[in-house]
C-alpha cells in the first residue's frame, strides 16, 4: 500500500504546474515557445522574428546576431545571456531579468523594456531609440555610446550606471543620470 501511495504522490507532483505557465523543456534546436527552457543554448545568428519567449528560462545562452525583431520576452529570465548585435527592435521585455546580460551593439529601438532588470548589463553602443524603460533597473549597467533618442527613462533606476557619455550616474539616480 505504501508503494502505491508514493507513486500517486510522485505523479501528482509531476503534474503540478504554475497557473498560466506551462514549462516546456526543450532541446536547443527546438522552436521557441512560451516558458521554454534554453539555458546555455547557442542560437547565435538564428532568424526568429516575432518569437514567443514569454516566461522563458534562457540564462547563460548565446543569442548574438540573432534576428528576434518583435519577439516577446516578458517575464523571461535571461541572466548573463549574450545578445550582442541582436536585432531586438519592437520586442517586449516587460519585467524580464537581464542581469549581467551582454546587449552591446543590439538594436532595441522601439522595444518595451518597462520594469526589466538590467543590473550589471552591458548596453554599450546599443540602439535604445524610442525604447520604453519606465521603471527599469539599470544599476551598474553600461550605456556608454548607446543611442537613446526618444527613449523613456521615467522612474528608471540608474544608480552607478555608466551613462552614454562615459560618466557614472550618481547613487540613487532615478529617471535621469545625475552626475
Amino acid at each position: 500500500m505504501l508503494r502505491s501511495q508514493l507513486l500517486a504522490v510522485a505523479l501528482a507532483a509531476a503534474a503540478f504546474t504554475i497557473p498560466g505557465i506551462s514549462p516546456v523543456l526543450a532541446n536547443c534546436q527546438d522552436p521557441p515557445a512560451e516558458g521554454v527552457t534554453w539555458d546555455g543554448c547557442n542560437v547565435q545568428g538564428r532568424s526568429l522574428p516575432g518569437a514567443d519567449l514569454r516566461n522563458a528560462f534562457i540564462s547563460d545562452a548565446v543569442m548574438a546576431d540573432a534576428d528576434l525583431t518583435g519577439a516577446r520576452f516578458s517575464g523571461s529570465f535571461l541572466r548573463t545571456t549574450k545578445l550582442t548585435g541582436a536585432k531586438l527592435a519592437q520586442s517586449d521585455f516587460t519585467s524580464a531579468d537581464l542581469t549581467g546580460a551582454d546587449l552591446s551593439g543590439a538594436d532595441l529601438s522601439g522595444a518595451t523594456l518597462a520594469r526589466a532588470i538590467f543590473t550589471g548589463a552591458n548596453l554599450e553602443g546599443a540602439d535604445l531609440s524610442g525604447a520604453d524603460l519606465t521603471g527599469a533597473i539599470l544599476d551598474n549597467a553600461s550605456l556608454e555610446g548607446a543611442k537613446i533618442d526618444g527613449a523613456v527613462f521615467t522612474r528608471a533606476s540608474l544608480d552607478q550606471t555608466i551613462w552614454v557619455d562615459g560618466k557614472v550616474c550618481a547613487e540613487t539616480s532615478f529617471g535621469s543620470c545625475e552626475k
